[in-house]
C-alpha cells in the first residue's frame, strides 16, 4: 500500500465503498489519510455524520479544489451536505460548501445517539476514533460505579449507562461540554439519577473525586496538551498516582492515550512509572476504520486492574 500514490479519485472510492459496507449509515471515519497508509493524503480525513460528510483537512486547498471534492461527495447516496474543518491553524475554520445542516443534528453509534455540531470550527462533540473504546465500555461495566474523566460531551459515559452501570460521574473544565452530556444522556432515555456532572479542574479536585467513590472503573482520557491546564507527562501520572484513592484501593482503569508522539512502548512504561500493583486486562486501538502506517502511534487503549 505504501508504494502506491493516492489521489482524490482513490479518496471517492473508498468513501463510496464504505458507505455501501455501513448499511447502517451510523456516524463512522470513511478515509482516515492522517494515518499515513495513503501515500500523498496524509493531510486529509473524511468523517460520516448523517448525512453530512465532514472533510478535515491538516493543509491548506484552493477554493477550487474544494469545490471539485464537494461536487463528487455530493453525488454519493445519502450525502446531503459537505462540509470543511481546516486544522492548518488556530482557530479551526469550519465551511459549508454544500447542503444546509439542521441546528439539531443527530448521529447515531451503536445504536446510540448523540447530538453535534458541524457548523463552528470545533470538535463535532465526539470523536470516532474512540468507537471501539466505547462499545467495549459498554460490554463491561454492568452494576459499577464509573467515573469518566476529561469526559467532554459524556460519549463514554452514555456507553457506560447502557451497558447497566449503577453511576457515571463525569468530570470536565468545560461546562458547556457537560451540558452537551447531558443532552445525550436525555437523547437516550438514561436514568438522570444514575448520572451526575461537575465541572471543574480535575487536578485541583482529587478531594472531591475521593468523597464519592470508591468507584469500580475509572475511564481516564485526556487531551495530549491542554495549555497550561494540563501537561500530559506531567498531570497524567498525577491522575495515575491518585487513582488507588478514587478506587477505594482496588478497581480498574481505562487508560486512554491519544498522540502520534508517544507509542504504546512510551505508555506501558509511563503506566510503570505511575502505578505499583496492577495487570493489563486487555489492550487496543481505534479499529479497522483508523489503518495507521505505524500503529503503535495511533489511538491507544489499556484496560488495567489496579490491586
Amino acid at each position: 500500500m505504501a508504494d502506491k500514490v493516492y489521489d482524490i479519485s482513490n479518496v471517492y472510492q473508498i468513501v463510496e465503498k464504505n458507505l455501501l459496507n455501513y448499511s447502517s449509515k451510523e456516524m463512522r471515519r470513511l478515509f482516515h489519510g492522517r494515518g499515513g497508509t495513503y501515500k500523498n493524503l496524509d493531510f486529509l480525513n473524511v468523517d460520516l455524520f448523517p448525512p453530512a460528510l465532514l472533510i478535515t483537512l491538516y493543509e491548506e486547498r484552493d477554493s477550487q479544489w474544494k469545490k471539485e471534492m464537494t461536487d463528487l461527495f455530493m453525488e454519493l447516496e445519502g450525502i446531503d451536505g459537505v462540509v470543511f474543518q481546516s486544522r492548518v491553524k488556530a482557530p479551526w475554520i469550519n465551511e459549508i460548501t454544500a447542503g444546509e445542516l439542521s441546528p439539531d443534528h443527530i448521529v447515531m453509534e451503536n445504536q446510540l445517539k448523540y447530538s453535534i455540531s458541524l457548523a463552528k470550527g470545533e470538535n463535532p462533540g465526539i470523536f470516532p476514533d474512540m468507537r471501539e473504546g466505547r462499545s467495549y465500555v459498554k460490554s463491561i461495566c454492568h452494576g459499577w460505579k464509573v467515573l469518566n474523566l476529561f469526559s467532554y460531551t459524556c460519549a463514554f459515559s452514555i456507553a457506560a449507562i447502557e451497558g447497566g452501570a449503577e453511576s457515571v460521574l463525569n468530570m470536565d473544565m468545560n461546562s458547556n461540554s457537560l451540558s452537551r452530556g447531558r443532552i445525550n444522556h436525555e437523547l437516550n432515555h438514561h436514568d438522570k439519577s444514575a448520572v451526575s456532572y461537575l465541572s471543574h479542574n480535575i487536578l485541583k479536585s482529587f478531594g472531591k473525586i475521593s468523597k464519592r467513590g470508591p468507584f469500580d472503573l475509572i475511564i481516564i482520557d485526556p487531551p495530549p496538551s491542554q495549555g497550561s491546564s494540563f501537561n500530559l507527562e506531567r498531570d497524567y501520572g498525577k491522575i495515575l498516582r491518585r487513582s488507588g484513592d478514587f478506587l477505594g484501593g482496588e478497581g480498574e482503569i481505562l487508560a486512554c492515550l491519544n498522540s502520534h508522539t508517544h507509542d504504546f512502548k512510551w505508555f506501558r512504561s509511563f503506566l510503570d512509572e505511575n502505578l505499583t500493583n496492577y495487570t493489563v486486562l486487555k489492550e487496543f486501538g481505534p479499529g479497522e476504520d483508523f489503518p495507521e502506517e505505524k500503529s503503535e502511534l495511533g489511538l491507544k487503549i489499556i484496560h488495567l486492574k489496579v490491586f
